[in-house]
């Protein structure tokens, strides 16, 4: 039978600990691999030499949510009690903010940079993409977080939320290191019915998704304006707004919904087709409709 002593404790304690500072330390480095998004007492006064900055503005996701009616019956005694979605809101205590998904893109692979087959292919992917919000943000107005985030420069893509892929229609952009960029303003919309946005609430996620339990996210990106200023706690840089680019049909890594992004040129009551960065369905001819 295996003894320990003293000793042996004392080692396995040692080995414990500085595992778990290797572990830490890869954990920080992969963080600085990925971004530094900036605390309010941490905004610099200069972008980084090495890196580019980005001012992201993420609206509002929602106040409300679907009032829910429990049916209490015998299956109470089980531990079973339906519950059905009314058609009526209630407010939330707090309202949601949304997070979006950035990662290296490679515009000749129209793909996550790294993509490969293999399971490390895929765990490099995931340590280089990096989450924007919903917390650690530098100021909050009424409708929006503002986050400051300074990255390595290169191509990148916003690849979705924590919950679906936008690779059916998508964004990318190019940074330089030691600029400042205006990312535009973004709206998450989970097709639900309770986007805080009335412009986005008709959106509904496709009926054989929530017949499974299953909603989808998109988003509207408004585009940065020349000459828009950002609020002095995000500091005082000479924001250039960013140039975007289509990013379609690239891969699904990991595991998500798949849905696109609001197209520009979009309006309420239309659908979002799938088989185009920039394509809107169109209303059918009057003759086409009268069967002409």
């Amino acid at each position: 039978m295996m003894r320990f002593t003293q000793r042996s404790f004392c080692r396995i304690a040692a080995l414990s600990f500085a595992i778990c500072a290797m572990t830490l330390t890869s954990t920080a480095l992969h963080a600085q691999e990925r971004a530094t998004i900036y605390k309010p007492a941490k905004v610099p006064e200069a972008a980084p030499s090495t890196q580019a900055l980005l001012w992201f503005r993420l609206a509002k996701h929602s106040t409300h949510k679907w009032k829910v009616d429990a049916k209490i019956g015998l299956g109470v005694l089980i531990g079973k009690v339906d519950v059905e979605q009314t058609e009526e809101k209630e407010p939330l205590k707090k309202p949601l903010w949304p997070s979006i998904q950035i990662a290296p893109f490679d515009v000749a692979a129209n793909d996550f940079a790294g993509k490969g087959e293999s399971k490390k292919d895929v765990a490099r992917l995931m340590a280089k993409a990096f989450y924007i919000g919903p917390k650690r943000f530098v100021f909050e107005d009424e409708d929006f977080r503002h986050y400051l985030v300074a990255i390595k420069p290169g191509t990148y893509v916003i690849g979705g939320t924590s919950s679906t892929c936008f690779c059916w229609g998508s964004k990318r952009f190019t940074v330089e290191a030691g600029r400042a960029y205006n990312m535009g303003e973004t709206y998450v919309v989970t097709e639900n019915g309770l986007s805080y946005w009335s412009d986005y609430a008709g959106l509904q996620t496709a009926e054989d998704l929530t017949a499974r339990g299953l909603v989808t996210d998109t988003m509207k990106l408004e585009e940065p304006k020349a000459g828009e200023t950002a609020p002095s706690v995000i500091g005082k840089f000479d924001f250039t707004p960013v140039q975007y680019d289509d990013a379609a049909f690239f891969g699904n890594h990991y595991g998500r919904l798949v849905n696109r992004m609001i197209p520009e040129g979009w309006t309420q009551g239309q659908p979002l087709i799938l088989n185009a960065p920039e394509t809107i369905v169109e209303e059918p001819a009057a003759e086409a409709a009268a069967g002409g």
